[in-house]
């Protein structure tokens, strides 16, 4: 216990410095008041940080980063010291609080699994229900009976921070999470259904393929659910189970027509991951190629193009690129010209006209996918040398590159 002078002024300023003066005897230590509001100072910036070594203060100017350097804390990929710590999972005031608290609860339990699941259960906090679920999880511990509780506190929670920490908390648990995960899919389950049974969906799809036995419902979702959201996170999620959940192939064809474009496009980069027959694909993809939004088309085209399936794509990607009244989708068709190269021949002539579009996008594009082309697209060196003193900076100078290229053949 540190004994003060009796002549040390009451202040807790003074009380703080003599007790790290004294502590700091073949040490560091620091003490460092940092606050929520009021902008008094961050981890890396002038926060209210004091520093003593071998019970000396240390006078320069001290960050909490560099204080914590100096007792040895060394920082970790994408995390600086403070949150290499620790310190981080409680930067707000609530969230110390509610650390305390569950302190507590663990201290009165009779282990620290049952203090975990008394603060799941504290009804005075979310904060601490939310932070009971994070440990749960990472406890790896009594799985068969911690499982149906965290699947019931994310149907019935009042707080929605709460609930979406329940359902990760399945996911950490991996392929044992899985049947409750699927089982909160089901009707009824959720009280708030709109809200999160997306994030159920994404914890599947991050589960990967031992969650291939939500496969099932997951096609159901993106056949007949309404909210487009869900649909999407449905096709992504089988997209990432992967060939074990190639049960789906024919819904995510047909998903590729469906009326939302977030759908439409995680349908066809989910179908990419299954492997499906190319006779199978190369007629579902061709009408993307058509679609009004423009990631759709290029992930298409880049698919054809590995599936050598340049003579039926080409032709469609030039109609793009002649009729498409968002410029966006004519900037991906010439992109996706000069990426076939010189399988992509037969659009030189459309790609001259398209050297002239009202776009300076597709102006660009067109010059680029002429000389990606090569020595076929030789016919165009007269008008790229027109471009050559365009106006725009980037136009010309794509135009001279896809010279160079031209010119050198």
């Amino acid at each position: 216990r540190l004994q003060l002078p009796s002549n040390t002024p009451s202040k807790s300023e003074s009380l703080i410095g003599a007790w790290c003066a004294e502590a700091s005897k073949g040490c560091t230590v620091a003490y460092m008041s940092l606050f929520e509001f009021g902008d008094q100072g961050d981890a890396s910036g002038n926060a209210q940080v004091s520093a003593w070594t071998n019970q000396k203060r240390v006078e320069a100017p001290c960050s909490v980063n560099s204080a914590l350097r100096m007792m040895g804390v060394e920082a970790a990929v994408g995390l600086d010291e403070f949150n290499a710590v620790g310190l981080g999972r409680y930067r707000k005031t609530e969230t110390w609080a509610a650390a305390a608290i569950l302190n507590d609860l663990q201290n009165q339990a009779q282990d620290r699994f049952q203090g975990m699941l008394n603060g799941l259960a504290f009804e005075g906090s979310a904060g601490v229900r939310m932070l009971a679920a994070g440990e749960l999880s990472a406890m790896g511990v009594q799985r068969a009976s911690l499982i149906p509780k965290l699947a019931e506190r994310a149907r019935v929670d009042p707080d929605y921070g709460v609930r979406l920490r329940c359902i990760s908390a399945l996911e950490f648990m991996g392929a044992d999470g899985v049947p409750a995960l699927i089982e909160l899919l089901a009707p009824g389950q959720l009280q708030h259904r709109d809200q999160d049974r997306w994030s159920v969906i994404l914890s599947l799809g991050r589960i990967g393929p031992a969650a291939a036995a939500a496969s099932p419902d997951l096609i159901k979702i993106l056949r007949s659910e309404p909210i487009a959201e869900q649909r999407a996170r449905a096709a992504e999620a089988l997209g990432a189970i992967g060939p074990d959940a190639r049960q789906a192939i024919p819904a995510l064809i047909d998903a590729i027509g469906d009326s939302d474009q977030f759908v439409r496009f995680d349908a066809v980069r989910s179908l990419e991951k299954m492997n499906p027959e190319a006779s199978r694909i190369i007629p579902a993809l061709l009408p993307a190629l058509h679609d009004s939004y423009n990631l759709v088309l290029e992930v298409a085209a880049d698919w054809l193009k590995r599936l050598g399936a340049g003579k039926a794509a080409i032709p469609e990607m030039m109609k793009v690129l002649q009729n498409a009244r968002d410029f966006k989708l004519r900037v991906a068709a010439a992109v996706a010209l000069g990426k076939f190269g010189t399988e992509a021949e037969s659009a030189v002539s459309v790609l001259i006209k398209s050297l002239r579009d009202e776009n300076v996008y597709v102006r660009n594009q067109s010059a680029v996918a002429l000389g990606r082309i090569g020595p076929a697209a030789r016919k165009a060196i007269p008008a790229l040398q027109e471009l050559v003193n365009s106006k725009d900076q980037k136009v010309a100078k794509s135009a001279r590159q896809s010279l160079d290229l031209l010119q050198a053949n």
